[in-house]
Order: C-alpha cells, then sequence, then structure tokens
C-alpha cells in the first residue's frame, strides 16, 4: 500500500512531467497554432506526427501518432494529450484507445494501475525530447491550406 509521502512525491514527479510535455509541445505546436496545424518530424525509428484535433478557451487536443519502422504487423502508436492553458500542463489522456487504465491491470495490482500514468506521461516525455534532439521537421500545414 503507498503511503501519503509516496504519494505526494509521485504527484509532485507527475506535475513536473506534465508541465515538461507541456514545454515541449509548445516548441512544437505554440498556443497560436490554428485548429489541425500538423508538424511531422522524422526520427531513425520512423516519423512521429503531431497535429491539434481540438480547441478550446483554456485547453486542446494535440494527437501523437508514431509510425514505426519495423516489421508490418507493429501498429501505430497514438496518443492524445490535453494541454492545459491556464496550468501550463499537458498530460496523456488516450493511449491507443485507452481512456483510461484497464481494469485487468486494476484486479492484479492498485500500485500497477497507478504507475500505468506515470509511464505514459514517461513516455511522451521521452519521445518529445528524442524529436527535439534527433528530430527533423519535415512539414508544418494547415488543414484548410491542405484544401486550396
Amino acid at each position: 500500500m503507498f503511503n501519503r509521502r509516496y504519494q505526494a512525491e509521485a504527484l509532485t514527479r507527475l506535475h513536473a512531467l506534465f508541465e515538461l510535455n507541456q514545454a515541449r509541445l509548445l516548441r512544437w505546436l505554440p498556443r497560436t497554432a490554428p485548429l489541425g496545424a500538423m508538424v511531422t518530424c522524422t526520427l531513425a525509428t520512423g516519423p512521429v506526427r503531431l497535429i491539434l484535433v481540438e480547441q478550446s478557451p483554456y485547453s486542446d487536443v494535440v494527437a501523437v501518432t508514431v509510425a514505426p519502422s519495423g516489421p508490418q504487423w507493429m501498429t501505430p502508436l497514438r496518443l492524445q494529450v490535453r494541454r492545459y492553458h491556464d496550468a501550463g500542463m499537458s498530460e496523456v489522456i488516450d493511449w491507443c484507445g485507452e481512456r483510461s487504465v484497464p481494469w485487468r491491470l486494476l484486479a492484479r495490482q492498485p500500485q500497477l494501475a497507478r504507475d500505468e500514468k506515470m509511464q505514459w506521461n514517461s513516455f511522451l516525455a521521452e519521445l518529445l525530447a528524442e524529436v527535439s534532439r534527433h528530430g527533423r521537421a519535415t512539414a508544418v500545414a494547415r488543414s484548410a491550406d491542405l484544401l486550396q
């Protein structure tokens, strides 16, 4: 069972990850980006695509797709990230179609389910760091520009 001190430390680490993800996402898709803005970055492991799919006054949603360059049976990794403008944080809200931690994980160990949210956001932080270090932006477009 988690004690209160561990919970407070875990929450502090999670919020730090949210803030880090926000800063890294804003580097590629600023708040002023129009709905449908898309950035594609090329890594050695394959392309990473960031698309602004939803906007509201206080938050927006960015879809992140990682296409694998490995075997064809590997499916693309899809994340949805909500950016909270007023709080200055971004968190993963959807992992490959899972909007919450799967119930089968909750049935096994409560610690595992609590750690899952941290893992999702840690992966996003590492992916965005990799894109910042080694990625090459190949396209920046708006959906309205593509229709003309």
